[in-house]
């Protein structure tokens, strides 16, 4: 039997995300999904969660895509990311290359939701 892929969510506060917080949403809870903080990184904890002013864009890089490794070293059954905060998107593509999983954030999202507003006309080989 093979093991069922997980979803992995990186999130700014892992206590944020806790069951109550999924159910509200419609996530059951037995859902296959492992998350993770970054509440523990220096940087990212203190320019987003603790508002210091400033931010170290390549500390948060590291950290934000560290966070995902690991998280996805150890639970290797995550097939997909889910970027949970907004300050996650601009590291989605390191994250991307550094797990060699499908990164998603809202701004994937946006993206889809324009594709189907705004259409292109079709420029390819049929």
């Amino acid at each position: 039997m093979q093991d069922q892929q997980q979803l992995g969510i990186l999130c700014a506060k892992q206590s944020s995300l806790d069951q109550r917080m999924l159910a509200a949403v419609g996530i059951a809870a037995d859902a296959p999904i492992v998350v993770a903080g970054m509440e523990h990184c220096p940087g990212f904890r203190g320019a987003i969660l603790e508002d210091q002013g400033w931010m170290d864009l390549d500390q948060v890089r590291d950290e934000v895509v560290s966070t995902a490794v690991r998280l996805v070293t150890d639970h290797p059954e995550i097939s997909a990311l889910l970027l949970e905060c907004s300050d996650m998107p601009p590291y989605a593509k390191d994250i991307q290359d550094a797990t060699g999983r499908h990164v998603w954030d809202f701004v994937t999202l946006i993206d889809w939701i324009h594709s189907g507003v705004v259409r292109r006309s079709y420029d390819g080989f049929i």
